[in-house]
């Protein structure tokens, strides 16, 4: 949080208070990490991005600047292709999309029009009817879960092979103590041992 950034005069003319700023060495800064309404990793990657979208934009050449980042006009446009040709879906008329293949290349024989209200509104409709349906949405968070389920256990699978691994070793090096060694050989011989007792008897 920053205190004192600028005053405040009285325009002698006017008699209005008017903000003057002040040097940055008379600012009061302090940190009040409990206001912050987002984490530092989010704020450091929306400040890249922020810095990105700025040298893209120095980059660009004067003429092209709007074209590069202006907003598509319309709700689909570049997303309607054409079923013959794969070409875009473009404005013919003012409310009438065509395919550009057809139009402006002569490559595709798809010379159907359609309203660009009437594409929206299908659109629009499939989306409401057929993705909102409360048993296509329970399935696909069954769905969703069950992938998740699969990348973690693969997630985990390599940690648990290097576990397995780290036993096996361990066990081996036991194994191979020389104390390890004497303890089976000393096994070995009372078993000898009880085998003759009960041969004995």
């Amino acid at each position: 949080m920053v205190w004192n950034r600028q005053r405040f005069l009285k325009d002698p003319d006017t008699g209005k208070r008017v903000a003057r700023p002040n040097p940055q060495s008379a600012w009061i800064i302090k940190e009040v990490p409990e206001l912050r309404i987002i984490d530092d990793e989010t704020w450091k990657a929306v400040r890249d991005r922020y810095a990105s979208v700025q040298r893209k934009w120095s980059a660009a050449a004067k003429d092209d600047r709007f074209r590069q980042f202006r907003r598509p006009k319309y709700l689909f446009s570049g997303l309607t292709k054409c079923g013959v040709c794969g070409a875009g879906f473009i404005v013919h008329s003012r409310e009438l999309l065509g395919c550009f293949g057809a139009r402006d290349r002569g490559t595709c024989t798809n010379t159907l029009r359609i309203s660009r209200l009437d594409v929206e509104a299908r659109v629009l409709t499939a989306l409401e009817t057929k993705l909102l349906r409360k048993d296509f949405f329970e399935e696909f968070c069954c769905e969703f879960a069950k992938e998740m389920n699969r990348l973690r256990m693969e997630q985990r699978a390599p940690d648990w092979r290097e576990t397995r691994a780290e036993q096996d070793r361990r066990a081996a090096q036991e194994a191979s103590r020389p104390d390890a060694r004497r303890c089976r050989a000393g096994h070995r011989g009372q078993r000898r041992d009880a085998g003759a007792d009960g041969a004995t008897r």
